[in-house]
């Protein structure tokens, strides 16, 4: 079963966000930040099909990655600044 793609609870937290974003953004001793994380990454001897100029040998499947990474970005909206973390998932 697909899940649906706007559903209420969504709607009601952005309403929530619009309303205290502009009050961040102008009061002193606030800040507004914005988390976000992506797809785990597994890492290893994996091919993606490209060419090298080396040879190189991988694994048919991603069965058993050497370790996992996550990526988390934290953005301060009002300066621009941009941080990309990474942590490994066990």
């Amino acid at each position: 079963k697909q899940t649906e793609k706007k559903i209420p609870q969504t709607d009601a937290i952005f309403d929530q966000l619009h309303a205290l974003n502009p009050f961040a953004d102008t009061t002193p001793g606030y800040l507004r930040l914005s988390l976000d994380t992506k797809a785990t990454i597994r890492l290893g001897p994996y091919s993606r099909g490209g060419w090298n100029r080396r040879h190189v040998v991988a694994c048919d499947h991603d069965f058993a990655p050497k370790t996992k990474l996550k990526l988390f970005g934290i953005l301060l909206p009002a300066s621009d600044d941009l941080w990309l973390y990474f942590t490994t998932v066990s």
